[in-house]
Order: C-alpha cells, then structure tokens, then sequence
C-alpha cells in the first residue's frame, strides 16, 4: 500500500513548460503535401497556357520569353500557399490544417485559371 506523505510537494499533471503542451508544425509534411498540389497545379495550368500561346502573333522567341515570364509568376504565387499554411499552423498551434491546405489550393487554381481567361478574353478580343 503507498504511504502518501502530506509534507511532499504537490506533483504537477500539467506539461512542465507552454512549449511542451504545443504541438510542432509538421514543416516536412506541410511542404511535402505543398510540393504533391504543385504538380496538380501546373498541369492544370498548362492547358490554357498552351491555348494562350497559340493566340499570340509573336515571333517563337517572344512566345517562350511570355511563357517562362508566366511559369515563374505562377510558381512564386504558389508559395502564398504553403506559406499561409505554415504560419496558420504555428499560430494556432495545429500540427497540419489539411482543409485549409485544400481550400487553399482550390482559390490559388481558381484564381490563376480565372487569371488566364482574362487574358485569353483579352488576347482574342
């Protein structure tokens, strides 16, 4: 039978320190989830790249320039995404947010694709 001593200190049930009790952001399984959307990401955003290109009237060297311009922009938008996962995490204490990650990746795609038809409209206008 344990003896319970009145004159010991009290045990403590709780994490000993704030940092103990927060869950780490999982940083490699964020960019990893990230780096699987991108693929998605510029696949889709190849199609109606390609049909931009074909509208223009431009000399071949002009065709590649606009579409290296455009690969690049799109990839450093991308980032706004793993990046806003990332902090959302760290802020809130979550160890992954995988609905945010998707609502996420659906308005960026929307909005990139939404991107390209205006300029498409205003290619062929």
């Amino acid at each position: 039978m344990p003896s319970h001593n009145p004159y010991a200190p009290p045990q403590s049930t709780t994490p000993t320190t704030l940092a103990q009790s927060i869950p780490e952001p999982s940083s490699r399984n964020i960019v990893l989830g990230w780096e699987k959307l991108r693929i998605i990401y510029n696949l889709v955003l190849l199609f109606p790249g390609l049909a931009i290109l074909f509208s223009i009237n431009e000399v071949i060297s002009s065709i590649i320039s606009i579409s290296l311009v455009f690969g690049i922009l799109a990839n450093l938008c991308y980032f706004f995404g793993p990046i806003t996962e990332l902090y959302t995490c760290a802020l809130t204490h979550h160890a992954e947010l995988p609905k945010l990650r998707m609502i996420l990746f659906c308005v960026g795609l929307g909005g990139s694709l939404l991107l390209f038809l205006l300029i498409y409209l205003g290619i062929t206008s």
